[in-house]
């Protein structure tokens, strides 16, 4: 029924989850209070749930803050489902600023659905959504009743610009308690489909929806360098005397 499953204990470390894909499961990756939980670039097939459960979810998180959670895919052929299918379930992460970034959804349900308390209620900081693809889902993002999020999407300077295709019932659908403030750049479906308790407002900048997976070519990394196997350094020295004989033989000239 869940494929991974991080909960908490006094020594809990970080999950790390990267480069998998998950199908056929009730629940792909469950985490709970288990905060800096990393979810990157993996596939969530959610075309097939096992019979004995009453919905399927991609990612779920809950009481847990300070997560990665980027350019993963969460995707089904076809919306229609018996079972309520989402692909992020997020649930209590507190007032901190937490993103979902760079993320893809297609034909889900509901793409992401919101819970608990993600946000201030004065504050704007909390959970954001921003440069995700969202295609031909029937909610893209749900926020549920006497629930909320970061209650700033964007901001006036940048906008969250995510991009909404095909969405067949509502783009973001507050049942929240507070009013979102939703800022877009305008360009290619970044204007939400329909919205529920939302307010739709132009920033003055596109988001440049930069990958935070990588780092930049001018920053050196902390900590020790790590020294190469000992089958990397074989493979060096046997490619070094090809090239040497390839060189010798005056083949580059050719």
């Amino acid at each position: 029924q869940t494929a991974v499953q991080a909960g908490t204990t006094s020594n809990a470390s970080p999950l790390t989850v990267d480069e998998a894909r998950f199908t056929n499961n009730g629940i792909g990756v469950s985490v709970a209070g288990n905060n800096h939980a990393t979810v990157t670039r993996c596939d969530f097939d959610l075309d097939n749930c096992p019979g004995d459960v009453t919905k399927c979810t991609g990612l779920h998180l809950n009481g847990c803050t300070g997560y990665l959670v980027e350019e993963n895919n969460f995707h089904r052929t076809a919306v229609s489902s018996p079972l309520p299918i989402e692909g992020i379930y997020v649930a209590n992460s507190g007032t901190a600023a937490n993103t979902l970034h760079r993320n893809s959804f297609s034909h889900l349900q509901e793409a992401v659905r919101v819970a608990g308390t993600n946000g201030g209620y004065h504050d704007p900081a909390g959970l954001e959504l921003s440069c995700n693809t969202f295609e031909g889902d029937m909610c893209d993002i749900y926020v549920a009743v006497n629930s909320n999020m970061a209650r700033q999407q964007g901001s006036a300077s940048v906008g969250a610009d995510n991009s909404f295709a095909g969405t067949t019932g509502s783009s973001l659908y507050n049942a929240g308690y507070q009013t979102i403030d939703y800022y877009f750049f305008p360009g290619t479906n970044h204007l939400p489909y329909t919205t529920t308790n939302v307010n739709t407002r132009k920033s003055l900048a596109a988001n440049a929806c930069l990958s935070t997976l990588c780092t930049p070519a001018n920053v050196i990394p902390s900590g020790p360098i790590k020294s190469p196997d000992a089958g990397y350094l074989a493979l060096k020295d046997q490619y070094d005397t090809l090239l040497s004989a390839y060189e010798s033989r005056g083949y580059a000239g050719i």
